[in-house]
């Protein structure tokens, strides 16, 4: 049961070549907020508030969406110590059939958490303080066993924490703290004529220095800069198309500089490539709705494309 293990308890001269495909660079990063050197982001330390989460069990094997928990709180010292209290926490409810499903903690959990490139890791969970109860349409039955601790992504800033993984969201407001380190920069969602389907999910500060339109265009040397309401980036659009060769054997050509504008924050169901493996997976995730490019020297100068929207449907993909 992720849900108890880790919310309950709680990523300049000449024209360049080509870039070849790079999974690291053109992959949705779990990065977050951290600086990806395995240290306890400070961001994270201090006292939490559960505002509420879910997270999908198994019944019987019969999965259950699961919701609640709010007025849990989370306490997470500077060495990595994080100490949950249910003692103000609701029950977590799901639905089996007609019947109401709800589990019940009470006590404390204690556990060692770490934070590597925008990724929670969870250790040494002592359950010695903590019990559960569960029913089912009101009659007392026996509570799910939860498995290993499961990384999952976190966001945070100032005021608010969030976590994501597979199936689970959970979001929190700080109740007090050491000095934060991080915005909650939304997230960056791109797809082309080159992403792999259904496109891909970029966290700050890590968003993409490169991006392939089409197999014979691509946009290098993006440089990104970003806030809580927009981001901006430029580089340089160079094709492969300007001779009759094979495209492998054509020089590229710079065609002129592109400009980026991610605007219109949202928080939505989000759908895009796994990192590993390229299939879809989804989760929830604040991410900049609109995104566009605009050529802003060279042949096409002032021509503007529109890239796939990931909360209010698609547009046409940019790509030639």
């Amino acid at each position: 049961m992720v849900l108890v293990i880790v919310l309950l308890l709680g990523a300049c001269g000449s024209s360049p070549a080509k870039p070849s495909p790079s999974p690291r660079a053109r992959s949705a990063p779990t990065t977050s907020v951290d600086s990806g050197n395995g240290a306890l982001d400070s961001c994270l330390v201090g006292t939490w508030v559960d505002l509420g989460e879910s997270d999908t069990l198994s019944y019987k094997g019969t999965p259950v969406v699961m919701r609640g928990l709010a007025g849990k709180t989370v306490t997470i010292s500077s060495s990595g110590i994080e100490t949950s209290s249910f003692a103000s926490a609701a029950p977590l409810q799901g639905s089996v059939g007609s019947s109401t499903y709800t589990v019940t903690g009470s006590g404390t959990i204690t556990e060692i958490v770490s934070s590597s490139a925008g990724v929670l890791t969870f250790s040494d969970v002592n359950y010695t303080a903590f019990s559960e109860t569960a029913t089912l349409a009101k009659a007392a039955t026996f509570p799910p066993e939860p498995p290993p601790p499961t990384p999952v992504r976190y966001r945070c800033s100032a005021t608010t924490m969030s976590l994501a993984g597979a199936g689970l969201y959970a979001r929190f407001r700080r109740s007090s703290s050491s000095p934060a380190t991080a915005s909650a920069i939304p997230d960056l969602f791109v797809y082309t004529a080159a992403m792999p389907s259904p496109g891909e999910l970029f966290v700050w500060p890590r968003f993409p220095p490169m991006t392939e339109m089409d197999d014979n265009d691509w946009i290098s040397g993006i440089t990104w800069t970003a806030s809580e309401i927009s981001a901006s980036g430029s580089g340089a659009f160079y094709t492969d198309l300007t001779c009759g060769g094979p495209a492998a054997s054509c020089p590229p050509t710079d065609e002129g500089t592109v400009e980026f504008r991610a605007t219109q924050p949202k928080t939505c169901t989000v759908t895009f490539a796994d990192q590993s493996t390229g299939k879809p997976q989804s989760e929830q995730a604040l991410v900049f709705d609109r995104l566009l490019y605009i050529l802003t020297s060279g042949p096409s100068t002032g021509k503007v494309y529109s890239f796939s929207s990931p909360c209010s449907g698609a547009s046409q993909s940019p790509g030639r």
